[in-house]
């Protein structure tokens, strides 16, 4: 008899870790993504609205996005930005409306266009080194 009790006892501690161990957080998972942002405006389908390209690294995916959809951002006409963004689903997003939320979590560079040479925004936007390039071009 105590062998089918501790049998018992030794399932039920069994079932209670495999279902604890199983139980996964995933909204603490964060979707942060690199985007380039253009320095100027583009127009759209509607002749009144004006949104940024941006530019996803890594998969070079092309956005438009409108200048107040990244919360946290303030857009300057005329400057390059890169920036590291929080990417969240909306849950029920509107039918005519974005889909995704971006939120601001770093300004990784801010600079006025017109001061570097197209040689210089290339290697900055296709160079692992772009950043201490950026860094270097900042000091000086």
């Amino acid at each position: 008899m105590r062998a089918k009790e501790r049998l018992g006892i030794m399932l039920l501690f069994l079932y209670a870790f495999c279902f604890i161990s199983c139980d996964k957080d995933d909204d603490n998972v964060e979707n942060i993504a690199v985007m380039s942002v253009s320095p100027e405006l583009v127009w759209m389908r509607d002749p009144r609205v004006q949104v940024m390209e941006c530019i996803i690294e890594g998969d070079n995916e092309k956005l438009y996005i409108a200048p107040s959809q990244i919360e946290g951002f303030e857009y300057n006409k005329g400057y390059d930005y890169k920036l590291k963004v929080k990417v969240t689903p909306l849950e029920n997003p509107s039918t005519d409306g974005a889909t995704v939320r971006y939120e601001l979590r770093e300004i990784i560079y801010e600079i006025l266009h017109r001061t570097l040479s197209a040689a210089v925004m290339y290697l900055m936007k296709n160079s692992q080194r772009g950043h201490l390039l950026m860094q270097i071009i900042l000091h000086y």
